[in-house]
């Protein structure tokens, strides 16, 4: 086997789907709580759910998770990172797996978006979340609610946990879906996870190829940037008015992630910028938009070194600056 530094981890984690291995040791997933995109076991760990498309998985109750099949040797089997990619690169291992493609699953269910109202008595806790968790200036925070950019809602009236709602317009003006991230304490995350939610997801209805987030109106504007998440797209426009770029010149908007399509760069641009995470998905999204826009200037803006996406890179240099220098809430926004 080579060696560490010479093993193209990339590559091996994509060899195999996950859920492969989860059949493997569990069975065939439950076919009646299991849809296209998301598989779903009922282990002797507790429930555990598989997203395909993006590899993620998660014991709901014990809470270990991961992504791909090198976390999966690793965690759920006690390999070593070197052993899991012996065992990866065996031709034999491979081919004992079980067929995913072999377990017939129900599509996934066809709902209508319907917008969910928000909730006054919650704004102030994803305020809170807001500044002082993703650190996000008080002004431009309350900017944002005022213009119905963000908005605090609760999924479920059983468990009233705040999120924050971050609205999918399509190009027409009319609402298509919503973002969602929860913005509870630790505990209400807890138990939103307990329960089988994501802290991280899209409303239910929601139609995110045909809609995106967009961080304010500017009809002058001939330079649009493309952030992967809402989230992003806040941190990247507070980074940018702090370095004293003119708001009326580019428009932000976010997508949600791999539902990128040309409804998200629609309009009439001089300039695209694709400010996409620093990662595999984030290069393949900018090489995605420079393919579908030849003739026009598209350019890769890439958050700094040692950081994965703009919220991350944001969050960190608002913590670096001294107390005198941070962005300024008003009274009130702590």
């Amino acid at each position: 086997m080579a060696q560490n530094s010479t093993i193209d981890w990339n590559a091996l984690r994509e060899a195999v789907p996950v859920e492969m291995l989860a059949q493997a040791r569990y069975g065939e997933p439950d076919r009646q709580k299991s849809t296209q995109t998301t598989w779903q076991w009922d282990t002797d760990q507790g429930r555990l759910l598989v997203n395909h498309p993006k590899q993620y998985w998660k014991f709901m109750e014990s809470g270990l998770k991961g992504r791909g099949v090198i976390d999966w040797l690793v965690k759920v089997e006690g390999l070593t990172p070197l052993t899991a990619a012996e065992r990866l690169s065996s031709q034999t291992f491979v081919e004992a797996l079980p067929k995913h493609r072999a377990v017939k699953l129900k599509p996934s269910p066809e709902k209508p978006y319907v917008r969910i109202p928000e909730n006054p008595a919650l704004w102030p806790s994803v305020r809170t979340y807001l500044i002082d968790t993703r650190k996000l200036p008080g002004t431009l925070v309350d900017q944002w609610h005022e213009r119905d950019r963000v908005r605090a809602i609760t999924p479920s009236v059983k468990t009233p946990v705040p999120y924050a709602a971050f609205p999918l317009m399509a190009p027409q003006g009319n609402e298509v879906g919503t973002v969602l991230r929860c913005a509870g304490t630790r505990e209400q995350q807890r138990q939103q996870l307990t329960a089988g939610f994501s802290l991280k997801r899209n409303q239910a209805g929601s139609q995110p190829t045909q809609g995106f987030w967009q961080s304010h109106d500017a009809p002058q504007a001939k330079t649009l940037v493309l952030a992967e998440a809402p989230i992003d797209a806040m941190a990247l426009y507070a980074a940018l008015v702090e370095t004293h770029r003119d708001p009326r010149d580019f428009v932000i908007r976010a997508s949600a992630g791999e539902a990128l399509n040309p409804v998200h760069w629609s309009g009439d641009w001089q300039h695209i910028v694709t400010a996409f995470d620093r990662d595999a998905a984030g290069e393949r999204f900018s090489q995605k938009v420079l393919q579908a826009n030849p003739g026009r200037d598209v350019r890769r803006l890439t958050p700094p070194p040692g950081h994965k996406d703009w919220a991350e890179a944001w969050r960190k240099h608002v913590a670096l600056m001294p107390a005198a220098k941070q962005p300024e809430y008003e009274p009130g926004d702590d």
